[in-house]
């Protein structure tokens, strides 16, 4: 029996960036709410432990959060750079049977997980403490979920589409999974070129004729 281990294809960088890169809406408007909140502190102080703890009680979230931001965003550029060059270089070609369109499930993402976060205040360690415990909790249900896949930014470029497909080798044994790919109008009978990310999640490309 193979080691589950084995079967996870995504490394836990890749997964944290996606889950980062799917709150991106929500860390960018914490972070406006808070220098909009602060504006008035927004003056060079000196360098010194008072001007340092004033800029750390002010726009402590808005610095932990850009460093966290600009961690998903570049893990995320750099996963979607290599599963494009998976699929250029190593390929199944697959043709879809059935297509279900999931990019519905990106606006109940943003109203179950990210709405209830937009109107607390963040202005007290508490409150800090509090959000890092739920999203840590929210990254581990993430992970290993197809939630993994449902994330706001990505699917402003890219489709997802839940799909029963065939391998082209093997038309006679009918599949089903998730895909991503950068085309918004799927269509049965369409054949994609596309590489595995994790079990039953893809990521590829319609085959042009």
């Amino acid at each position: 029996m193979a080691n589950s281990r084995n079967r996870e294809k995504l490394p836990t960088s890749v997964k944290l960036s996606l889950f980062i890169s799917s709150y991106f809406p929500l860390f960018l408007i914490i972070i406006i709410r808070q220098i909009e909140q602060n504006i008035n502190f927004l003056a060079f102080g000196g360098i010194n432990i008072h001007a340092i703890k004033l800029l750390l009680s002010k726009f402590g979230i808005t610095i932990i959060l850009s460093f966290i931001l600009l961690f998903g965003l570049i893990g995320i550029y750099i996963f979607i750079k290599n599963m494009k060059k998976l699929v250029q270089n190593n390929y199944y070609e697959l043709v879809a049977v059935k297509i279900q369109n999931k990019n519905t499930e990106s606006i109940g993402y943003v109203a179950t997980y990210l709405l209830p976060f937009v109107f607390k205040t963040y202005s007290t360690l508490f409150d800090v403490i509090q959000v890092i415990l739920l999203l840590s909790v929210m990254y581990v249900i993430y992970s290993h979920s197809t939630l993994i896949v449902v994330n706001p930014l990505l699917n402003l470029k890219y489709s997802l589409y839940e799909i029963e497909y065939y391998n082209i080798k093997s038309p006679e044994v009918i599949r089903n999974g998730i895909l991503i790919i950068d085309c918004h109008y799927l269509e049965n009978g369409d054949i994609i070129k596309a590489r595995d990310m994790k079990k039953k999640v893809f990521f590829g490309y319609l085959k042009e004729d």
